[in-house]
């Protein structure tokens, strides 16, 4: 048990002099603490702030959160400037070890303030506070930059939601689902408040596996046997699993969690001491044979199928096991409404309250969490191991299609402002005038309520059933962010190209993750080392074990 928790201890060794700082600090300044009054206008604020927020580059997004801006600038007399960002680029380390920005990322200009009140354009200039609206893995790519790679006491540059805005009803931090608190920790202090985190469950015909007499499986080697003998029990019905290129890495890491996380470390991608990646460990190549066995049971278009195709394809009666996730009612409304070309050349839209999907009468549908695995594999003592608990080991992936709202530091009474139009959004969340591409199951609340957002070709029960399968899963603290490291997007687009070897190619398992991790060797040493580790780091509530200044050069060894 000792070498099970000789990580925690070296991590927690590394932390305990900063905390104590911290507490010390906290204790000196609370008094001078702004509270929730302190961030609005007509509330008493010394002067009004200018807050930036900055949204994802979909198509209509900016537009659509404009009106919710302008409402809470009314509100606190603040201003409020839209500033689009495009995903993150892969990000390049120039000659001098400079991590450069995400693409579309920049400090704005200081030419002076917006003309009037209320929500202003790109081209305003000087900001007070910044409220980002991100992807979840992503959050690292802003440490990395604000953080690890930005200097700072603790090395830390996220502003952490004040306690006053976190107890207000409109935050309701205690709402988020304990698992979505967990992951929003950095010490002591939350620092993000999600939106949305889509979870990839098992959907399985309930009719049918109760007239077989069978039950969901817990274990992955369930799993298998349920697919091998679907003749029997789903006859002339398949198993359908999401394996197109673009969601090839998140489904292959959805399965492997269980191999690869030991609950005994935090080391999972990637060495927390080291930062040597770890994807060509035995858990993780375990993991890879397991999926080569079942998808020769598997029709041979799964390697072409996104979780919306599994979807289709239970909800549709073809398959029997499927795995996929749901989305809100709206967003699936806006792609069936979409203007389509008729016979006759008339344009037509789609019209009702439901999807136009046809469902087998008999169909009864079921949900349960991915399953999981009796043995995990230890990276500090390169064995396979049981939990302690004997529980089936069964981490669960977030990340792909998620959102979350950042505040990078910049000004005391700035960052409380932008977390207070955080904590505006969140209240609007479930309105109809809040984007459907940001929705998301997140918070206690929601459970009784988000049935009502998903696809009408569901029965209620179903519906509900669903909604508490993903709630189960998201109030677990052992949720796991998908690659949340400084260039994820490029260690991602590695890790498919290897998979595409092994699943296509005939690679062997082995030498396909060999293949992979050489290759985050030379985008880790591309970006350095030592900021891919610190961001890993970060990402999971920990120091950095070195904190270098903004712009400088990665130490050599």
């Amino acid at each position: 048990m000792a070498d099970l928790l000789g990580e925690r201890r070296a991590a927690a060794r590394l932390q305990r002099p900063l905390r104590a700082i911290g507490v010390i600090l906290c204790a000196v300044l609370s008094a001078g603490c702004p509270g929730r009054s302190d961030t609005a206008g007509p509330r008493g604020a010394v002067r009004a702030r200018t807050v930036e927020l900055v949204v994802p580059d979909v198509a209509g997004l900016k537009e659509a959160l404009r009106p919710l801006a302008d409402e809470w600038a009314a509100q606190t007399g603040h201003r409020v400037v839209l500033k689009s960002r495009g995903p993150a680029a892969a990000a390049r380390s120039g000659r001098d070890g400079a991590v450069a920005p995400p693409q579309g990322e920049h400090e704005p200009a200081a030419s002076g303030r917006p003309d009037g009140e209320g929500a202003a354009d790109e081209r305003s200039a000087t900001v007070d506070g910044r409220l980002v609206i991100t992807s979840l893995p992503d959050v690292a790519t802003w440490e990395a930059l604000h953080g690890a790679g930005g200097g700072g006491e603790a090395g830390r540059r996220l502003a952490a939601i004040p306690e006053s805005i976190r107890q207000d009803a409109l935050m309701a931090w205690l709402d988020f689902f304990a698992g979505l608190r967990h992951i929003s920790m950095r010490g002591n202090d939350p620092v993000l408040a999600p939106l949305k985190a889509p979870v990839l469950v098992l959907y399985y015909r309930r009719d049918l596996l109760e007239a077989a007499g069978l039950k969901p499986p817990e274990t992955w080697d369930d799993y298998r046997r349920l697919v091998v003998s679907l003749p029997r029990w789903a006859p002339g019905r398949t198993a359908v699993e999401p394996w197109a290129p673009e969601f090839r890495a998140t489904m292959f890491l959805a399965r492997a969690l269980a191999y690869a996380r030991h609950v005994g470390n935090y080391s999972l991608f990637f060495d927390i001491q080291d930062g040597r990646p770890l994807i060509d460990r035995p858990g993780f190549t375990r993991a890879l044979a397991v999926t080569r066995e079942i998808l020769e049971n598997l029709p041979r278009d799964v390697l072409g199928m996104t979780p919306r195709d599994c979807r289709d394809a239970f909800l549709g009666g073809r398959a029997a096991l499927a795995i996929a996730c749901e989305e809100s009612l709206e967003a699936a409304l806006r792609r069936v409404a979409a203007v389509r070309r008729s016979e006759d050349g008339e344009t037509e839209r789609a019209v009702g309250g439901t999807e136009r999907l046809e469902r087998p009468d008999e169909l009864v549908a079921g949900f349960a969490a991915l399953p999981g695995t009796h043995e995990m594999f230890n990276v500090r003592t390169d064995r396979w191991e049981e939990r302690p608990d004997g529980e089936v080991n069964r981490p669960t992936l977030i990340g792909f299609g998620s959102w979350a709202m950042i505040v990078p530091q910049i000004d005391r009474e700035g960052d409380a402002a932008a977390w207070d139009l955080a904590a505006f959004l969140s209240t609007r969340q479930d309105s109809q005038t809040f984007p459907a591409e940001l929705k998301g199951l997140c918070r206690e609340s929601q459970v009784t309520t988000f049935p009502d957002q998903l696809s009408t070709a569901w029965e209620a029960a179903e519906r509900t059933r669903y909604v508490v399968t993903v709630a189960a899963e998201l109030r677990r603290r052992e949720v796991v962010i998908e690659l949340p490291v400084l260039g994820g997007d490029r260690f991602r687009a590695a890790l498919t190209d290897g998979l595409t070897a092994a699943l296509e190619r005939g690679s062997s398992p082995e030498k396909a993750l060999a293949a992979v991790a050489d290759r985050w060797r030379a985008i880790r040493d591309e970006f350095g080392p030592l900021r891919v580790l610190n961001s890993y780091r970060l990402s999971l509530g920990l120091d950095p074990l070195v904190r270098l200044p903004a712009g400088s050069p990665e130490p050599r060894r």
